[in-house]
C-alpha cells in the first residue's frame, strides 16, 4: 500500500535532545476522527555483528541507564551524515577497536514501529581484527568473544538481553554459517 491513510494536522516537540526527540501530533485518522499520537523520534542506527579472523563473534556488555543494568549487545550506534556503512565502520572501531576485511548489509528493520521513528541497519563484519577501543564519553562497556554457536544460543534463549542485538545475530546467522562452511572447505583444501 502506498497511500497514507492518516494525515498530520499539527506537530509539536515535547522535548529535544542529542539522542531522541519526543513528538506529539494531532492526526486525522482513516475514519475521519482526530486523535493525539505521541512517539519518539530517534536517529537511524546501525548494529554490527563482528566475526573475527579466527571465527569468534564479538559481543559487548554495556551499562544502559534507562534499564539500570549491564546489557549484552553487538556494537551499535547512530547513523550520521556519511550514511549507515560509515557508521558501521565507526562503531566497530570505537566500541571494540575493530577493523574488518568485509562489511555487508544484512537487513534493516524499524526499531519499534508503533512508538519510535527509527530505522536500524544490520551489518555483518567479517575478517575482524581488534586493537584499542575509542569509546565515547558516555560509553561504559566490556568486550567479550563467543563462538558462533554460543552467540546464536544466547540470542535464542534471551541471554543476549538487548532485543535488537539478538535479532541482528539471528539475521546474520545464515550468512555466518555460510562463511564458516566456506572457510572449512578452504582449510580442507590446503
Amino acid at each position: 500500500m502506498t497511500s497514507r491513510p492518516w494525515h498530520v494536522l499539527e506537530r509539536r516537540y515535547l522535548h529535544r535532545s542529542k539522542w531522541r526527540n519526543f513528538v506529539l501530533e494531532r492526526i486525522r485518522i482513516h475514519t475521519g476522527s482526530e486523535v493525539d499520537y505521541a512517539y519518539a523520534e530517534v536517529p537511524d542506527a546501525v548494529l554490527v555483528v563482528p566475526l573475527t579472523v579466527d571465527h569468534q563473534l564479538v559481543v559487548i556488555q554495556q551499562y544502559r541507564h534507562p534499564v539500570d543494568d549491564w546489557v549484552w549487545e553487538v556494537p551499535a550506534g547512530s547513523v550520521g551524515s556519511d550514511g549507515p556503512e560509515a557508521a558501521a565502520r565507526q562503531e566497530l572501531a570505537e566500541e571494540i577497536g575493530g577493523r574488518c576485511a568485509h562489511l555487508q548489509q544484512a537487513a534493516w528493520f524499524y526499531a519499534a514501529a508503533a512508538g519510535v521513528r527509527q530505522r536500524i541497519y544490520v551489518y555483518l563484519a567479517t575478517g575482524v581484527t581488534m586493537e584499542a577501543q575509542r569509546l565515547e564519553e558516555t560509553e561504559l562497556l566490556r568486550v567479550g568473544l563467543l563462538t558462533p554457536e554460543e552467540a546464536f544460543t544466547r540470542a535464542q534463549s534471551g541471554a543476549i538481553t538487548d532485543g535488537q542485538s539478538a535479532l541482528a545475530l539471528l539475521i546474520c546467522e545464515p550468512l555466518i554459517r555460510r562463511q564458516l562452511a566456506q572457510a572449512s572447505v578452504h582449510e580442507a583444501g590446503k
